[in-house]
């Protein structure tokens, strides 16, 4: 007789923790998925056309007009669709690799004592990284944008950020105080402490300006460390590792859920 295998265990205790652009990097696989339904849409409406036009050919009775007419009126809308979601996953693409670029910035800072984590979940949205350290807590949402060719900067001046001299329609100062918001308040409730969050926007590769003094640092991935260096140690050991644990856990549940 056969002996029955036995079923064998992942060899991983818990599961990993999020990567840098992992939320981005999903949507973009929702979206290669309806650019393919499109795509197969189309080819089947072709094929159906080609069918029928072989029928007419061979003097077959069936007429290839109705088909030819509904493949082209579903080509044409399969087309204008993949052309959309090609879009978006471009603008996606360039947002992940934005948010690698500054996680490998942010991943260097272990060396001096701070906690990384990436692609924190939150209600209905994700925090792009979160740094854990000796200097406090910093809630950091990164922002890719194209640049026109020619001198650009972005400015902020306390309230709105401007790029060009022009305000986004989207509020980023508003979404990353959000964000930092339920993040202080998860740590509040899960540790009983009151940790010190600070809201941190990066833009990488964009020459940044902002007024002194402003609680929300607006700032490209390259001037961040340098504004790190100059803050107040605010944390010990013990409570950087407690709140790093209680995200840790908390974001292996959502992984699994």
């Amino acid at each position: 007789m056969f002996e029955t295998k036995k079923r064998r265990d992942s060899p991983l205790k818990q599961p990993p923790l999020r990567q840098a652009g992992q939320s981005l990097d999903e949507e973009m696989a929702r979206l290669r998925e309806k650019i393919v339904e499109y795509a197969m849409a189309g080819t089947v409406m072709v094929v159906l056309a080609l069918a029928e036009w072989y029928r007419w050919y061979f003097s077959l009775p069936p007429s290839p007009w109705i088909f030819t007419t509904s493949a082209l009126v579903v080509c044409a809308y399969c087309s204008m669709k993949i052309a959309l979601l090609r879009t978006q996953r471009r603008a996606m693409h360039q947002g992940r690799d934005g948010e690698r670029v500054v996680g490998q910035q942010l991943e260097s800072l272990r060396a001096k004592g701070f906690k990384v984590l990436h692609d924190v979940p939150g209600d209905r949205w994700n925090i792009d990284h979160v740094l854990i350290g000796p200097k406090g807590i910093f809630c950091v949402e990164t922002k890719t944008i194209s640049k026109r060719k020619g001198k650009t900067e972005i400015t902020y001046n306390g309230q709105h950020v401007c790029i060009d001299g022009f305000v986004q329609d989207r509020d980023p100062i508003r979404q990353v105080k959000a964000a930092s918001n339920w993040l202080r308040d998860f740590l509040k409730e899960r540790t009983g402490k009151d940790y010190p969050v600070r809201s941190v926007l990066l833009y990488p590769g964009w020459y940044v300006k902002q007024p002194g003094g402003a609680k929300v640092w607006v700032l490209n991935e390259k001037a961040f460390p340098a504004f790190l260096e100059v803050e107040c140690l605010q944390l010990m050991n013990e409570e950087i590792e407690l709140a790093h644990a209680c995200l840790c856990d908390y974001v292996r549940l959502s992984n699994a859920a």
